[in-house]
């Protein structure tokens, strides 16, 4: 019985120091990683993609900032594209007792 308590103590530790958020922070036409000349080329449909840039951190320490060019960059490349259209960036936040993860994910139409 006193082992089975632990267990539960053990797993209500975990659930509680394991914890995550999700903050829009914007509604954007467009975004692109590269020159406006390169961007009024684009004009075929890729689909909606998502793409991510995350930095870590430890006991409140961040090892830098996730970046948003990162973000648009890894929902476009995939596919060829320039531009990532109609796009929404949200901050996402993942926290494992003692560090975690601040991350900047966009979704968009990726056109290329």
């Amino acid at each position: 019985m006193k082992h089975a308590a632990f267990a539960v103590l053990g797993v209500l530790a975990l659930v509680v120091g394991t914890a995550a958020c999700q903050v829009h922070i914007a509604t954007l036409s467009a975004a692109s990683t590269r020159r406006l000349a390169d961007v009024a080329r684009a004009a075929t449909p890729r689909g909606l993609h998502e793409g991510r840039s995350c930095r870590w951190w430890f006991l409140g320490v961040p090892f830098g900032l996730p970046q948003l060019d990162e973000a648009v960059a890894a929902a476009v490349q995939p596919v060829g594209g320039t531009v990532l259209r109609n796009l929404t960036v949200s901050s996402d936040h993942t926290v494992y007792v003692l560090f975690g993860q601040h991350c900047y994910t966009v979704r968009g139409e990726v056109l290329g």
